[in-house]
């Protein structure tokens, strides 16, 4: 009689052809049934795949922490074009506010002319005050504009050494593939997990 040996499983030849699994067990031999080896293969089968998964998804996990920190990253990036864009609309209030002063100035000098021309009135002077005190209010505005655009140059001035740095090159690009990987890795585990529990039932 041959014997066939299959890591701990003994195997040999049924009289009808039906080959039929021996596990050793304490030196005897426990017949088992076609039916229960397909369990045993299908179980084994099973635990590779849990385990591949299992593997998948470490994989995935560590990959999603990598993209979570370039996304923190990105954040960053991201802040730092909005501190840009406040910039610019800084400026263009800067520019918005000294054109009206520079036109509240050439108003003064034609009201000054009128006041020698037509004499001291109480409307021009009422109106005079009025401008005096817009334009004021202007200047201190224009002053802490000032201010700002000098803070916000330098800043500007940063934050363009930093992007020129590699790590910011093509970082939409390579945020937007990565995404695209971790969804579809996402995908395909859901689709595994629905295809083992088929299995299981």
């Amino acid at each position: 009689m041959k014997f066939i040996y299959i890591c701990s499983v003994v195997t040999k030849s049924h009289p009808e052809g039906q080959l039929i699994m021996y596990p050793v067990m304490k030196g005897y031999l426990v017949p088992l049934r076609y039916n229960e080896l397909k369990k045993i293969e299908r179980l084994n089968e099973r635990q590779e795949r849990k385990s591949k998964s299992e593997s998948q998804l470490l994989n995935c996990d560590q990959r999603k922490q990598e993209i979570e920190a370039e996304l923190v990253q990105k954040k960053t990036t991201m802040s730092q074009h909005e501190h840009v864009r406040r910039n610019i609309e800084d400026n263009i209030a800067y520019r918005r506010v000294k054109a009206r002063v520079d036109e509240l100035d050439h108003e003064l000098e034609l009201l000054e002319q009128r006041r020698v021309e037509t004499g001291s009135t109480m409307v021009i002077e009422s109106e005079l005050l009025k401008l005096n005190q817009e334009r004021d209010r202007l200047l201190s505005e224009l002053n802490r504009c000032r201010g700002t655009m000098s803070v916000y140059d330098s800043n500007i001035s940063k934050n363009k050494i930093e992007l020129k740095q590699p790590q910011y090159k093509d970082i939409d690009k390579r945020y937007f593939d990565q995404l695209i990987q971790l969804k579809t890795t996402e995908m395909a585990n859901k689709d595994l997990d629905r295809y083992c529990n088929a299995l299981d039932k």
